[in-house]
């Protein structure tokens, strides 16, 4: 259950992602949705090894959603500073 959730999780913020975007951007969905899921799964395992794991642990799901929006944000960062 709770790597289903944080699949979702990263889908959702993959697609988010996507949405938001400038038309400019180069990335495709299924590429956003990729690294929305290894964002949220990079998130989970980082708060699970700090020690909040645990499968009714909110911070798993936190980390997932942190960690998925990090790695979208550094990407749109990278693909700004190639633009310019």
């Amino acid at each position: 259950m709770e790597t289903t959730l944080v699949l979702i999780i990263g889908l959702v913020i993959g697609l988010l992602s996507h949405f938001t975007k400038p038309s400019h951007s180069e990335s495709s969905l299924i590429h956003c949705l990729i690294l929305g899921i290894a964002g949220a799964t990079i998130g989970a395992s980082i708060t699970a090894t700090l020690g909040f794991y645990s499968s009714k642990a909110i911070a798993t799901y936190v980390g997932a959603t942190l960690g998925a929006t990090i790695t979208e944000s550094i990407l749109r960062k990278a693909n700004n500073r190639q633009l310019h």
